[in-house]
């Protein structure tokens, strides 16, 4: 059975099979396969693949292309804008432990680079005119939060938490967890940190503060 494609873009848009038209472009289904793909300039690229024994995979072709989520402008004037969301929840009693991401990029075993991070966060304020913004901005939002009383936690609960794996190597610049960088424009940093009252710090005990 020849690959039945629905077109996107073809000289001939009533023709249901146009395998023999190098320049097409179109969406191909086939029966043998667990997932859709896209035809263009006589090349087939697999849109998504999901094996029943493995994890979906979603890569570019050209490699020095990015996979963009809701890069667009928005033009709703209430509520709230989102980007993208990943809620996963364990629905069964178990030892399982559960996270709502994980980003490790690398460099492979003896490939040289310049820099490697783990995660930029940077939110913009664009152009010339000045925004006009009742509320924060905050680069990163931490909340731990609970809808019920009475549940036990027996490790130790933390916004943020810095484990060092690495091994022993040469770091020139030292190893630390947290490295404030100056200014880099014209605004300078009020201070390193911001506690809104006292109150809402614990008094030093034992080992803590």
């Amino acid at each position: 059975m020849p690959a039945q494609y629905i077109p996107v873009r073809s000289s001939d848009l009533s023709t249901a099979v146009f395998s023999d038209r190098p320049n097409a472009a179109g969406i191909q289904f086939r029966s043998d396969l667990a997932y859709p793909q896209v035809r263009y300039n006589a090349v087939v690229y697999n849109l998504l693949v999901v094996a029943a024994d493995d994890h979906a995979k979603l890569n570019v072709v050209d490699q020095t292309k990015t996979i963009r989520l809701n890069s667009q402008n928005y033009t709703v004037t209430s509520g709230d804008i989102i980007g993208f969301q990943a809620k996963p929840a364990a629905a069964a009693a178990g030892t399982t432990t559960t996270y709502g991401g994980q980003i490790s990029p690398r460099y492979a075993d003896g490939v040289t680079g310049a820099a490697l991070y783990g995660l930029q966060v940077e939110p913009s304020l664009q152009g010339a005119t000045a925004a006009a913004l009742t509320g924060d901005v905050v680069g990163l939002d931490v909340r731990l939060s609970a809808t019920g009383t009475g549940h036990t936690v027996a490790g130790i609960t933390a916004g943020i938490q810095f484990m060092n794996l690495l091994k022993s190597s040469t770091f020139t610049g030292g190893v630390y967890p947290i490295n404030v960088l100056t200014h880099g424009d014209t605004q300078a940093w009020t201070a390193f940190a911001k506690i809104a009252a006292d109150g809402n710090l614990a008094k030093y005990s034992g080992s803590h503060y």
